[in-house]
């Protein structure tokens, strides 16, 4: 009997050294390659955003969001940041844009926005000195991804 309890306390002690082994393999999953989104195009025009009130100016964008993944991808919403220069002038409080719609692979969306922006004491030139004026852009989106 008593061999028989060394034998039994070797196995479970082996297979406890291959679980604990094998542990850490067996619940690190492959990473996810999801592909980019991409700015691919954009465009900007600034012009005055009312015809009575001459110091504040209207920054119209547009640019193509390209969906460079192997998957569709729903864009719930879009957040240009705007750079230090413009974003303390910018009038409005959220320059946040709602999409709610889905780019397809190997597709692409227009997305377009506008914000007032306060140009009291500003030249043309000092304006333009602006530019870059959207720094990056925050893409919030919701993605389903397959369990390995």
């Amino acid at each position: 009997m008593r061999t028989n309890k060394s034998f039994l306390y070797y196995v479970v002690a082996l297979v406890a050294g291959i679980l604990i082994g094998l542990g850490p393999a067996m619940l690190v999953a492959e990473p996810v390659v999801l592909g980019e989104l991409s700015i691919t195009e954009s465009s900007a025009a600034i012009g005055m955003s009312n015809k009575n009130i001459s110091d504040q100016q209207l920054y119209s964008y547009s640019f193509l969001l390209h969906n460079d993944r192997d998957r569709p991808v729903h864009i719930d919403s879009i957040e240009p940041v705007f750079g230090a220069d413009i974003s303390s002038r910018i009038i409005a409080e959220n320059t946040s844009l709602a999409i709610n719609r889905t780019i397809s692979p190997d597709s692409s969306i227009t997305v377009e926005g506008q914000i007032v922006f306060d140009s009291t004491g500003l030249t043309k030139e000092d304006i333009v000195g602006f530019e870059p004026f959207i720094d990056h852009v925050v893409v919030r989106s919701i993605e389903i991804v397959d369990h390995p």
